[in-house]
């Protein structure tokens, strides 16, 4: 049986049509309402208010246009570019051979845009537009990238050409090293060392060259965990002059301040800048004879906004029987000493705040001993040495302030002592020597990169082949943020402006390919950086 039935709803009425079904189960009869529409009290129909829907005749010429694949254009092309204006991309071509070259690039672009797994990077990259930016059609199954990361990491002749080419005409190079933790088997190079054996985990190092007129890395080499800095930087002087005649002057850190590398970087006549790390006599010779020349007002100048004094000194060789590439004996060696007034005041609020904070740890009835000593210095471990520890007549734990030490680290607060033969104005020395610091930033980043990467490699020959891609992709991004330093989008940040440029497609139809909507967001990027209006080359 079938019937309709008015509902009200508010002010409205809707009409529905209720159909009965007997159930033999339950031997009775249930109820099934359809909805019919809107009526009015007395059950009358009530047209809708809605137009009909009509779909719109689109034409062959708008039927060409709608797009059915579209492609990450934004990002690839900036971060091609960069590497096009930084001599990358040129020296890639003049090491590798097209196609190897090709996929070095491909790899090292999409680890700063997109860092994926060698297994998911041919899917990755086919729905980016870089292929076609870079011209290449090279496969990229995971099983090619991990012949060609040991191809790479087997051809040095390559990968020191590709060096070559970068630090042509650069005269300043800068040196250090760095350590990457790894559990792959695979790889032989993964050893105990220093850091290792606190980490619980081998490790591999890692010596690199960076050039500082074109501010990127430009030589990269993996050595055995087991092998120390000094060996380390050792082995890349070795290199050096038979990759680029051109270099004068070597910036390193105070880690690598010994006899022997001094020693051998004389015999080569390589220059150097490094700092004198404070327990060495020689700094503490420096700091005493450089009293006056630092309180003279003549020796200031104005440095990143603060105000430096300096003292130039030249001082005897602090080594024996150092001789130069002729053989001839060097005795003396030029030492500059820095003081930064706000540094200093910065350094000595810190050294006694330390003081203070490590007092105020020990209580009367502390006990004499290693674990209490421990924890009276834990998180300053540095500043024991300003303290006299003794045992108390009951046995308690005693600290005394040593004043000799203290006053000598009060002495030592915002200077700087660099070993130098450098024969640059100081300013010009400081400039050089504090370049390096944001290069450090980037290598921590490098590192962040890295240490995850080489637990998936299963030889020597690919760690090296992968760490050289990463140091390309390091090259790249470290070029970019060059290129961002001194614009309006250095507080924008480099993922911030890869997640922009992310929104810029490629879209491909039956008419060909065009570009998606450009945004006042996409141009700004592109004019900061000089690259003009985005536009798709075909």
């Amino acid at each position: 049986m079938t019937y309709n039935v008015v509902q009200r709803i508010g002010n409205n009425y809707y009409l529905y049509s209720v159909e009965g079904k007997w159930d033999p189960e339950k031997k009775n009869s249930k109820q099934k309402r359809r909805y019919i529409g809107p009526c009015d009290k007395d059950g009358n129909p009530i047209p809708s208010k809605r137009a009909k829907r009509v779909d719109p005749v689109i034409t062959d010429t708008e039927q060409k246009r709608i797009p059915f694949r579209a492609y990450c254009f934004g990002t690839y092309d900036v971060l091609y570019r960069v590497a096009s204006s930084g001599r990358i991309v040129e020296s890639l071509h003049h090491a590798f051979d097209r196609d190897e070259a090709d996929t070095i690039l491909t790899l090292a672009i999409m680890m700063v845009a997109d860092p994926c797994s060698l297994r998911t990077m041919e899917d990755a990259v086919e729905s980016t537009y870089l292929r076609r930016l870079i011209g290449s059609d090279v496969p990229l199954a995971s099983q090619r990238l991990s012949e060609s990361l040991s191809y790479i990491g087997t051809d040095e002749d390559a990968r020191c050409r590709y060096a070559e080419h970068m630090l042509y005409d650069s005269d300043v190079v800068i040196f250090d090293t760095t350590v990457l933790l790894t559990e792959s088997k695979g790889v032989d190079m993964a050893e105990i060392g220093r850091k290792a054996k606190k980490a619980g985990m081998p490790q591999v190092n890692m010596g690199f060259v960076h050039s500082l007129k074109y501010r990127v890395p430009c030589h990269m080499k993996l050595f055995p965990g087991s092998i120390n800095d000094v060996t380390t930087i050792m082995n890349l002087a070795e290199e050096l002059p038979l990759i680029c005649s051109s270099v004068s002057m070597i910036v390193m850190d105070r880690g690598f301040y010994s006899e022997r590398n001094i020693r051998k970087l004389y015999s080569k006549d390589i220059g150097f800048l490094m700092p004198i790390p404070s327990s060495k006599r020689i700094f503490k010779t420096a700091i005493s004879q450089s009293r006056k020349d630092l309180e003279n007002p003549v020796n200031t100048f104005r440095f990143n906004g603060r105000t430096e004094s300096y003292s130039d000194m030249t001082m005897d060789m602090p080594f024996k029987d150092i001789v130069d590439g002729n053989g001839d004996p060097v005795k003396s060696v030029r030492v500059l000493v820095f003081l930064n007034f706000d540094r200093e005041k910065d350094e000595l609020d810190t050294l006694y705040e330390d003081l203070d904070v490590i007092e105020s740890r020990v209580k009367d009835d502390m006990e004499y001993d290693e674990d209490n000593i421990s924890s009276v210095f834990y998180g300053k471990s540095k500043r024991r040495s300003l303290f006299t520890i003794k045992e108390g007549p009951e046995g308690n734990l005693v600290l005394e302030r040593n004043r000799n030490a203290i006053t000598f680290a009060a002495r030592n607060c915002g200077k700087l002592v660099l070993l130098t033969t450098s024969k640059e104005e100081p300013k010009k020395v400081l400039d050089i020597y504090t370049q390096r610091n944001w290069i450090e930033v980037d290598y921590e980043v490098l590192k962040t990169y890295v240490e995850g990467g080489l637990d998936y490699v299963r030889s020597d020959a690919s760690a090296k082949g992968l760490m050289f891609i990463q140091m390309i992709a390091t090259a790249i991004r470290m070029r970019l943020s060059e290129m961002i330093r001194d614009t309006d989008l250095k507080d924008m940040g480099i993922p911030m402006m890869v997640r922009r440029l992310n929104t810029l497609h490629v879209c491909e139809d039956a008419s060909g390919r065009r570009l998606s909507e450009v945004t006042k967001k996409h141009r700004t990027i592109y004019e900061q950086l000089g690259f003009g209006e985005p536009t798709l080359h075909t």
